[in-house]
């Protein structure tokens, strides 16, 4: 749930420039009915911490006959901090999670001890499933970016000409995603280090009971993500002239994870 959250303000300034080529390379052959690249390159220049960044992508879409169209897409991709994450201010929330030091009941018996030495014992209840955090914008923040993979097939039959089946797989990156750090995470890893990143940040009372913690956004996660999409279409004649289209499409989510990345805190 959310809280209470205060006044704020920010800004920033982005230049951009792009360029995009198709060119059509092999056309009419007996094995290539068609055969075109496509590149695209993007420089973006922010006045932020997001710094300079270029992005690109490179496509080949190969007919070998006229029934059949192979495509495969290789891309970088960028996403700048929003106005929101560098500037949002400061909100109160209260995330799902309890104190791992409720009950002295963890699993890790290095985490209990540090529990001890606050002075907690077994009677302690911990925060009750919600955990009490202050969350702020971070204006530091950096562009996640990420590098994506597509390779497909489009199928229209001679036979039916009005149907097209399309099936693609994809496969994505995301790296230096925005995120904040779990908020019982946050309070295991500084029982573990206390003189870890961002650790006097929680408070707690002189007898050691948590009150509360502040959180940043941090570019903390990685991301990844693949699997395949399934559409087909069929147009059908109707009386005025014209044509309707009925379609449908599935996604089969094969994978998607996300983490904290490795060098993160």
């Amino acid at each position: 749930s959310n809280g209470n959250s205060f006044p704020t303000h920010g800004r920033y300034d982005v230049h951009e420039a792009y360029a995009e080529l198709r060119a059509p390379l092999l056309s009419n052959l007996a094995w290539a009915r068609q055969l075109d690249l496509s590149l695209a390159v993007r420089r973006s220049e922010y006045s932020n911490s997001a710094g300079s960044a270029t992005t690109c992508k490179v496509g080949i879409d190969y007919a070998p006959i006229e029934d059949l169209r192979l495509r495969a897409v290789y891309g970088t991709g960028l996403r700048a901090p929003s106005i929101p994450e560098l500037f949002g201010g400061t909100i109160e929330q209260f995330p799902s999670g309890d104190d791992p030091c409720r009950g002295l009941s963890n699993p890790n018996p290095q985490i209990v001890a540090a529990c001890q030495a606050l002075g907690l014992t077994a009677a302690y209840a911990g925060t009750g499933g919600q955990i009490r955090t202050s969350d702020s914008s971070n204006p530091t923040l950096r562009p996640e970016e990420s590098k994506n993979l597509t390779l497909g097939l489009v199928f229209t039959p001679s036979a039916l000409p009005r149907l097209r089946t399309a099936v693609d797989y994809f496969s994505i990156e995301v790296t230096d995603a925005i995120d904040y750090e779990s908020a019982s995470g946050f309070l295991s890893r500084c029982l573990l280090d206390p003189a870890g990143a961002n650790c006097s940040q929680i408070r707690r009372s002189s007898a050691g009971i948590f009150d509360s913690m502040h959180r940043s956004l941090l570019n903390l996660s990685l991301v990844e993500t693949s699997g395949v999409d399934f559409s087909a279409q069929y147009a059908f004649d109707l009386p005025n002239p014209s044509t309707i289209t009925v379609g449908a499409q599935t996604t089969y989510l094969a994978r998607l994870e996300r983490r904290v990345a490795p060098d993160s805190p």
